[in-house]
Parts: C-alpha cells; structure tokens; sequence
C-alpha cells in the first residue's frame, strides 16, 4: 500500500475514533479495501456502509452512526486520491491558498424524455441553454470554497452558481473562458454547482451555419431561377453533378472536428445537421448523374431548397437570441471591471 492510502487508511481510523467507533479486523479490512486500489470500483459496498454500517454480510456499526461529513469523507477517499500539501513551518499561523487540480466524473444530462431529447437541439441551435450539475466535494470543509470551470473553446459559460451559498461571488456571469464563483457553506453542507452553458457561434455551430447558406443558396436558385433546373439536368458532361458534389465534400469534411466530450455530446446535433447537407447535395448530385425523373427529382431539389433554408434561419434566429441571453446574464449579476483579470478569474472576498 501506498504512503497516500496509508495515510487515507490513518485518517479514516482517526475518525470514526473521534466518533466512538473502535476499528477492529473487519472494520480494518473495510477500510482497506475502500481506500485501496479497488475503491472506486465499490461504490455500492461504500454507499451500504455509509448508510447502514453493512460491508457484505459483516455489520461493522449501527445506521445513523457516522456523521454526514465522515460519510461524504468515505466516499471521497474511495473514489479519489489523498493530497499531501507541505507548506513551510514559518508560515504557520497565517492564511495560505493551496490550489490543486484534478478530473473527477461530471454526469451528462440523460436524454431520458421527450423534453430532454428535444433541449439538446434546441441547445445546440442557439435557442436555449443547457445546465451541467457540477458535484461540490466537502464544501463546507474549508473556510472558502472556489470552483473554477475551464470552458471549452466550443461553448459560453453564462453563469457559474454554487448552490446554497448567499455570497454575491457565489455566481459568476462574466463570460470568461474561466468562470470562478466562491463562497462559504454550513457544516453538513451537500449539494452541486449548476453551469449554465451556451454554444458559441463558432467551430461547428458556424460550419452547420454556413453549409446551411450555401445549400439553401444553390438549391433555391436552381429551383427558383427559370430554367435553371432543366439546364443543370440536361447538363451531359458531369459538370453540374460536379459542382453539387464539390461543396458536399467540403461541407463533409468541415464535420470532422476533434472536440472535447461535453461539446462533442452538445454539438453532436449540429454535426448530424451538417453531415445531412452533405449527403443532400451528394443525393442531388447523384439524381443528375443516375437520370433521376420528375417528380421526384423535383420533390428531392424542392426538399433541400426547403430545409436549408429554413436551418439558416433558425441558426440565425438562435445567435440573436443568444447574444440577448448573455446580456441580460450579465445585466443580472454584473461583475465590475476591477474584479476581472487578463486570465479571466476573479480573486476578491467581500
């Protein structure tokens, strides 16, 4: 065993010390197991324990023996890592920030609905944000409790919240690629930060955007325009299959974006719109090419011609409502303008 899990092992015995449970052999090899290599792999032997003193068949302490804040301490120390911080000995007796960091699992909303299928969407288009619940480990066990959200470059963080917190830093709306809220929480404090989360008019959202443009412009001018249509289909050299197919494959490859997780999961209906246009430009090429008839050429053309267009519109529809959205955010909470930094965090207690 580790010097870190011999030292989780110590402090879990300390504490139920301090709460008037002896460890003994079967509560020793508990609390091996939980702080070991093995322990996120039992989250429910862990959450049996915390809740009713069962680890298997041994019953090692009564229900409602240990306080909420050892219970939150047995999960935390078998699901994560013990940090040591050593700090200097003439610096004893005064504040220090120690500031670390580390991945923990953050649960995607679950498309369990209607409504939940449909937000993504709409979420995705602009037309509403999407709120990620962030877990808040042992808040209330520091005199101070920041959370920080790195953004990614896809996405807007319009506010930052930590949930059961007063304090004015307790929310952050400033927009920044970083987002810091703080505040202090009550002993037996458990709850989550709620991220309010915008797509940005850029990377995928700009590609559907303007493969939406492009396919609405040339599908509605070659129904639109007298003629065009039939010259585009009489067209015997390949040349208008060609220029069909030409923007589909840039549409294509302007699809394939390396993207974080939590984007890739928000933006993953902008890429299906995308890839969509491609294969609608590719479909109206092949109907040149394979000598496709009316009326279904004609209903194939007047389809594509219809939902571009009407795409484009809402994408455009979406990015006003957005940046009307991320006003009234910050016109809600404002964040003065000494309180912000070239990193785009805020460091000020009040």
């Amino acid at each position: 065993m580790s010097d870190g899990r011999e030292i989780a092992l110590h402090v879990l015995r300390w504490a139920l010390g301090r709460e008037g449970i002896l460890p003994g052999p079967s509560i020793d090899r508990a609390l091996r197991a939980i702080v070991g290599p093995r322990g996120p792999l039992l989250t429910a032997q862990i959450d049996a324990l915390v809740t009713g003193g069962r680890w298997g068949a041994d019953r090692l302490w009564g229900d409602g023996a240990v306080s909420l804040e050892l219970s939150d301490l047995i999960r935390d120390l078998g699901s994560n890592f013990l940090l040591v911080a050593l700090v200097p000995a003439t610096q004893l007796g005064r504040r220090q920030v120690v500031k670390f960091s580390f991945h923990w699992s953050v649960q995607l909303p679950a498309d369990a609905s209607v409504g939940a299928r449909l937000a993504r969407p709409l979420a995705a288009f602009g037309l509403r944000t999407t709120t990620l619940a962030v877990p808040m480990m042992n808040a209330s066990d520091t005199e101070s409790y920041h959370l920080e959200f790195r953004t990614p470059p896809e996405l807007d963080c319009i506010s930052l919240s930590l949930a059961g917190s007063s304090s004015e830093t307790a929310t952050d709306t400033s927009g920044q690629a970083i987002a810091h809220a703080h505040g202090r929480f009550e002993t037996g404090h458990a709850a989550t930060a709620e991220v309010e989360l915008l797509v940005r008019r850029r990377g995928a959202w700009r590609a559907t955007w303007g493969a939406a443009v492009v396919t609405a412009i040339v599908s509605v001018l070659a129904v639109a325009l007298p003629g065009a249509a039939e010259v585009l289909r009489d067209s015997g050299n390949g040349g208008s299959a060609l220029m069909l197919a030409a923007p589909a494959l840039l549409i294509g490859l302007a699809a394939a974006r390396r993207e974080s997780s939590l984007s890739s999961w928000l933006l993953s209906p902008l890429r299906s719109v995308t890839i969509g246009f491609a294969l609608g430009l590719f479909a109206m090429a092949g109907s040149i090419v394979g000598g496709l008839t009316s009326p279904w050429i004609d209903l194939l053309w007047w389809a594509m011609a219809a939902v571009s267009s009407v795409v484009a519109l809402v994408l455009s529809y979406g990015a006003v409502s957005a940046s009307a959205r991320r006003a009234r955010a910050v016109a809600r909470y404002p964040v003065p303008d000494h309180e912000r930094t070239p990193e785009g965090e805020r460091h000020v207690d009040r």
